[in-house]
């Protein structure tokens, strides 16, 4: 965005959230937990960084499978979004500055693509607020 600045700040807030996402892609059978469980797990993740807004698992498909805060059904289709595409594609991914349209708020979206069995079969997300 024209004007807005990423601070060091920003930075060390997007290297903590990408090792959390990738410590998360480590948890045994994480793309076949039942959508409660896996609302719960990462509702705990989301927890532990104050600045995350979103954390969320998005099938191979594109539909998000859970997500904390819970993400309505109407709105998990992000098959066509450059976040999903990217890590799709083996890429970890970050994109550039955005405001939110559901907070409002100036947000960074990192995505890590999820293994198994040596191919991707899903991302796994967070989005960050970085309004200080």
């Amino acid at each position: 965005m024209k004007g807005f600045v990423i601070t060091d700040a920003m930075k060390a807030k997007v290297e903590t959230v990408k090792k959390m996402l990738i410590e998360t892609s480590k948890i045994d059978r994480l793309l076949h937990m039942d959508e409660d469980k896996g609302n719960e797990l990462l509702a705990g993740r989301g927890k532990e960084l104050d600045y995350v807004e979103l954390v969320a698992l998005v099938d191979k498909n594109g539909v998000i499978k859970f997500a904390s805060p819970v993400v309505p059904k109407e709105q998990r289709d992000c098959s066509a979004r450059a976040f999903f595409q990217r890590a799709m594609a083996g890429e970890t991914y970050v994109s550039k500055e955005y405001i939110s349209v559901l907070t409002n708020h100036y947000n960074i979206t990192i995505s890590i693509p999820l293994y198994e069995e040596g191919t991707v079969q899903g991302v796994l997300l967070a989005d960050i607020n970085l309004n200080e």
